[in-house]
Order: C-alpha cells, then sequence, then structure tokens
C-alpha cells in the first residue's frame, strides 16, 4: 500500500539546509575564482617575488585568514592561482591557434615565436621561467607546477601538429615545446635581432626539406 505522508516541519527545515548549503557552496566558489583572477593577475605582474600570503592578500584586497580560509593551505592558494595562469595562458593560445587544422611543426612554433614574444603573451613566460626555476632548485611545489604546464602544453602542441604517426606528433610537440621555452629565455637580455635569428634556426631544424 503506497503511503501518502505529508510533508513535516522537519522535512521542510531539511529542505531549507540542503538548500542553503547549495547556495554557501555557490558563493564560496564564486569568491575563490574572484580570488584566483586576481591573484593571478598579481603573479603576472611581479612574478614569484612578493608571494608572501600577506602580499597576496594585500592583491586580493582580503586578509591572509580569509585566504587560508578559502584555501586551506598558502601551498593550495598557490597551486590554485598557477593552474588558473596557466589556464589563462592556453585560452589564449587556443583562440590565436585552433585545432581544426593541423600545421606542421615548423609553421606551429613560428606562430608561438610570434605570440610569445607578444606585450601580452610575455609575462605569462616569464612567470613560466621562474617556476622551473624553483622547480630545478628542488622546490616540490613548483617541481609539480612545472609538470602540469608541460604536460599541458604537450597535449596542446600534439593537437595542433600535423604528423605522420602518434609517435612523430609526441616528437615534434616535445621539440616545440623545447624550442618554444628557449625563445622565452632568449626574450630577457638578448636582442630581438639574436631571438629572429634562433627562429629561423629551429624552423629550419624542424623542416629540413623546406
Amino acid at each position: 500500500m503506497i503511503s501518502h505522508r505529508l510533508p513535516t516541519h522537519a522535512d521542510s527545515v531539511a529542505l531549507c539546509t540542503v538548500n542553503n548549503s547549495d547556495v554557501s557552496m555557490s558563493k564560496k566558489e564564486g569568491q575563490r575564482d574572484a580570488f584566483l583572477d586576481v591573484i593571478g593577475e598579481h603573479l603576472l605582474a611581479h612574478g614569484l617575488e612578493r608571494t608572501r600570503l600577506v602580499d597576496l592578500a594585500a592583491a586580493a584586497k582580503t586578509s591572509d585568514r580569509m585566504l587560508i580560509y578559502y584555501f586551506g593551505t598558502k601551498a593550495e592558494l598557490m597551486s590554485a592561482a598557477i593552474g588558473r595562469v596557466a589556464g589563462d595562458l592556453a585560452q589564449h593560445l587556443d583562440d590565436a591557434i585552433a585545432t581544426e587544422v593541423p600545421l606542421p611543426a615548423a609553421d606551429l612554433l613560428e606562430e608561438l615565436a610570434r605570440l610569445t614574444a607578444s606585450e601580452r603573451i610575455v609575462p605569462y613566460m616569464r612567470l613560466g621561467l621562474e617556476i622551473y626555476g624553483k622547480a630545478a632548485s628542488g622546490d616540490p611545489q613548483y617541481e609539480q607546477a612545472g609538470r602540469d604546464i608541460i604536460g599541458r602544453f604537450l597535449e596542446w602542441a600534439e593537437a595542433r601538429i600535423a604528423a605522420s604517426d602518434t609517435a612523430h606528433r609526441k616528437d615534434q610537440a616535445a621539440a616545440v615545446l623545447a624550442m618554444t621555452q628557449g625563445l622565452a629565455v632568449m626574450s630577457v637580455g638578448f636582442s630581438d635581432t639574436s631571438r629572429q635569428r634562433a627562429v629561423r634556426a629551429m624552423v629550419a631544424a624542424l623542416n629540413p626539406e623546406g
């Protein structure tokens, strides 16, 4: 026999509690996103030099206690902020170079050389160099961040390279990554002429029959 029990006051209270919890969680996620946007911009502007918790709190116009409330630890905050910056860079690259028509590796490198020298992208590349430097010194947090960034870029490049087989595509993506990072290093202290010469040599190496 089917029971047609009417909702009780306790049922209503429980439902309100669940709904309020959902709203609270949504607000918390929204505030986390807002903090990550601001702190990501702070990292692009200042690199890893000003990453004390008080510096990040000042950039976000909040308190260090509030950041810990939303992220748990400074390490979790930095990991999330670096992830947000990497995601933003990926979006900029997606907007510039679509996947519909894969390119020869040499052509992709030329496009990346142009993009990564642009005023908009240079801060991302410099922050990446700082992260790799911290990783090279043995900092476990930045080692993981560096691996994540490199893994994401390799996937991105593989999806855009025209190659005869998967193994060759992976090899070409790794070469494009290494060359792009080399060009990022040359953006610090080298002349534009030297960088352009390096681009021509790298393109020739990727396209020996060209």
